[in-house]
């Protein structure tokens, strides 16, 4: 290291050419790549002027290795950094960071947030979702327009003019689509349709000029000739929202809309799907109608969306493709029919989105039963899938290496698979079990039976509150409590973990009876009621602002209800919801709050009728003394 004394020495400034490092040295003639740089600790900048007259010692600085060599005497003298002012320069300014070492630079990007990007795609993927929806029920509206439908009708051939919904057959409804094809030639080039007059004017040009329309103007014509003729006939639409995973790009130019017709055949009793778009119509091949390609592809169906002339919907993805489960299930927001997981309570965004126009129950007719019946049957016929990927989060089948921390495999009897993949068993999904810790199974209401082993243990991590799992379930000190209530060494590997048990180890709870009117407590002072089954016998829960005031003054035994915890300013409190007590004093509990309510209520409006009492007496003050000021002073 170098003396203070050489520190003096005038140092020779660089070419204008040459952009040395600000911790080289120009009088080194050691390369750069070959040196250790010293740099200081110290986070106060100073002028070149200022470490010349100032002495450092060796354990002022810390050493930084270079790319050449690992000799820790080859130290060398480093001038201090030129003071930089970080509010106002341009570094302020800096999104990444570039270090150089030895001539290679190294750029430190800012890390993405993935969780947030995939809340963000979550809430496009719905509002695209619910923008096409909407535009799709604007189309089944045009549909009824008293003008194309007239037209439309006179389109009909002779022979068919007498079709209705019952004399309907495949033969006659496949003679009118094939009729209706050899009319109009569509074009995806064409223009979109924006209202029934656009529609009315295409028709005319393809008429006149035979230039071709757009396959949904086409779609939507025959839907209106349909509908003239009487027969019961749905408007179909496939939705392509933007795609919940970042991964899926969506291809150039891609159309998110495809429509199609289904019709009602009566003497079949089934729905017949026809797509008039080409020029020889799809008929009743419902397969086909969806395009070939993989998940990124974005052009596999996914939301698939039956419009009635009632105005009613129904999805009907799981007649148009074959891969249901183990394809078309990962484009979708999670529905609780067909979720994998155990685990999935209430119904989904999805399902409550669609059951806004659904009609009510007892309005919904046995032809509608029936299709939810013949729906629910296709995706349990569906084959095993054939990748790996499909076996994931499958609604039928499932891997053992597909199971969630929180997921088991149950079996009544003998272990068994329904088949095997590549050598390796394949189970199916209802064998798969949720299985929860001793505090969650209370929230549901029910308690582990005594003497169970449990079947998980889960490993407590740090901010675990989150999910339901307190602090006073970990196993601490390496012991847990067998049925006779005697201590039972575990694992040393199983301290501080949380018990799971299974749904076959639990029972309803039985909350303890109250004796002499006394609520029984936990060590807090409070009683956890996470489940009405959870209030002791003979005790009642009561609501209300004043009602532990009203038991504390009467002389009642009471405990504050605590029906669950929140995350609230970085830490876990409990939610309070009334108090406990016996039922024989939950009436005069109840009589005495709505007393001290009344009384508090009263007083608060005493003190507002005195503070406006002093508000008025301040006016007709100032307004008196301003009268007398005008009559003395005034003209």
């Amino acid at each position: 290291m170098a003396s203070s004394s050489s520190s003096s020495t005038k140092r020779k400034q660089p070419d204008e050419d040459s952009k040395p490092s600000v911790y080289s040295n120009p009088d080194d003639p050691t390369p750069p790549a070959e040196k250790r740089v010293l740099l200081s600790p110290s986070n106060t900048t100073q002028t070149d002027h200022d470490s010349d007259s100032e002495d450092f010692s060796d354990e002022d600085f810390f050493e930084i290795p270079t790319a050449a060599g690992n000799d820790s005497s080859e130290l060398v003298d480093a001038e201090m950094p030129v003071e930089v002012d970080m509010q106002n320069s341009e570094m302020s300014n800096l999104t990444s960071v570039e270090i150089s070492i030895g001539g290679e630079s190294v750029v430190e990007k800012p890390k993405r947030d993935l969780r947030y990007e995939r809340a963000v795609q979550r809430v496009l993927h719905k509002t695209h979702l619910m923008l096409l929806f909407k535009c799709s029920q604007i189309r089944n509206n045009w549909v009824n327009d008293p003008e194309l439908r007239s037209i439309a009708l006179s389109l009909v051939p002779t022979r068919l003019n007498t079709l209705t919904s019952k004399s309907l057959s495949l033969t006659s409804l496949r003679s009118l689509a094939s009729s209706f094809c050899k009319i109009f030639p569509s074009s995806p080039l064409a223009p979109l349709p924006s209202s029934p007059s656009s529609i009315l004017s295409q028709i005319n040009d393809t008429l006149s000029a035979h230039t071709p329309i757009h396959p949904d103007s086409k779609t939507i014509l025959f839907v209106s000739q349909c509908r003239a003729l009487t027969l019961q006939t749905r408007l179909i639409a496939s939705l392509h929202p933007i795609p919940l995973s970042l991964s899926i790009k969506p291809p150039e130019n891609f159309y998110p809309l495809r429509f199609w017709t289904e019709i009602y055949v009566e003497s079949e009793q089934v729905w017949v799907p026809i797509d008039v778009s080409p020029e020889t119509p799809i008929f009743n091949r419902p397969l086909d109608l969806e395009p070939s390609g993989s998940l990124k592809s974005r052009t596999v169906f996914s939301y698939v969306i039956a419009f009635d002339e009632i105005f009613s919907v129904k999805d009907v993805t799981r007649r148009y493709t074959a891969k249901f489960g183990a394809q078309t299930l990962k484009l979708r927001l999670s529905s609780h029919h067909h979720s994998s997981s155990s685990e999935s309570s209430g119904s989904s965004w999805w399902d409550k989105f669609i059951w806004l126009f659904t009609p009510a129950t007892d309005e919904i007719s046995t032809t509608s039963l029936k299709e939810s019946a013949e729906l629910d049957n296709s995706q349990l016929r569906e084959k095993m899938p054939t990748t790996l990927v499909g076996f994931k989060g499958h609604p039928l089948y499932v891997l053992e290496r597909h199971l969630k921390s929180r997921e088991v495999l149950f079996f009544d009897g003998e272990r068994k698979g329904v088949g095997r993949f590549k050598g390796e068993y394949v189970f199916a999904r209802e064998c798969v079990k949720v299985v929860r810790s001793v505090r969650e199974w209370e929230k549901l209401g029910y308690s582990v039976l005594e003497g169970c082993v449990p079947v998980k243990w889960e490993k407590r991590r740090k901010g675990k509150e989150k999910m339901g799992v307190d602090r006073d379930e970990s196993v601490e000190g390496g012991d847990v409590i067998d049925e006779d209530g005697d201590v039972e060494m575990v694992d040393e590997e199983k301290k501080n973990m949380v018990p799971l048990f299974g749904e076959w180890q639990v029972e309803e709870y039985r909350a303890p009876n109250i004796v002499d009117g006394k609520i029984p407590k936990n060590e807090y002072g409070n009683i956890n009621v996470f489940h009405p089954r959870m209030i002791p016998v003979g005790a009642k829960q009561i609501r209300g602002t004043y009602v532990k005031q009203a038991a504390k003054t009467l002389g009642f035994d009471y405990a504050v209800a605590v029906t669950g915890f929140e995350y609230l300013k970085r830490k876990m409190v409990p939610v309070v919801d009334g108090i406990i007590v016996a039922e024989d004093a939950a009436d005069a509990i109840k009589e005495a709050a709505q007393m001290i309510e009344a009384e508090k209520l009263e007083g608060e409006r005493t003190k507002k009728r005195i503070a406006l009492r002093e508000i008025w007496k301040k006016l007709l003050y100032k307004y008196l003394v301003k009268q007398r000021l005008q009559l003395k002073y005034g003209k």
